[in-house]
């Protein structure tokens, strides 16, 4: 059997009305599949879009859709629980900064130290949850996945392409 599958970030933000990724999740929930969403994808998420509200209106609009559509009765949230936040500290005191990918970051580096973070706590809480991950950040979770095989002994996350 196939372990389910939580969506990153960089997937839940794609989520819009009208969207192919709005269609995709439609269609899975008609087939009874879920949308499984780490914790931390809901702190990216609104902090991102409530940042940019600051400067301009519609994404306040957007911040209130998608919390209506995260509270829909096919939507879980895999919480950061006891399991989930030690394994993300230990994780954590393994790579205590992100992978050098090589490639242009507009962010600054106590951001992507931020963004690397919640990468931890969401591969945690979907490894803890038994699922795996989905997303369009590869390499970081490719990274996180060989620490926890490699260094920690743990069953593998495995990290899927975007379904979109």
């Amino acid at each position: 059997m196939t372990p389910p599958i939580a969506w990153d970030t960089s997937l839940v933000s794609r989520l819009w009305p009208g969207t192919p990724a709005l269609a995709y999740l439609e269609d899975e929930a008609l087939a009874g599949r879920p949308l499984r969403i780490p914790a931390p994808v809901l702190t990216e998420i609104s902090f991102g879009l409530a940042r940019a509200a600051q400067r301009d209106a519609r994404f306040a609009a957007q911040l209130e859709w998608i919390e209506d559509l995260l509270r829909h009765p096919k939507v879980e949230i895999l919480a950061i629980g006891r399991e989930a936040g030690f394994l993300a500290g230990r994780l954590r005191a393994l790579a205590h900064h992100p992978p050098d990918r090589g490639r242009r970051d507009a962010r600054t580096k106590p951001e992507r130290r931020v963004s690397w973070l919640l990468d931890l706590q969401i591969a945690a809480a979907a490894w803890a949850s038994g699922c795996d991950v989905a997303t369009e950040n590869n390499g970081d979770f490719e990274a996180i996945a060989d620490l926890l095989a490699a260094k920690l002994g743990l069953e593998p996350l495995i990290v899927h392409r975007s379904p979109l």
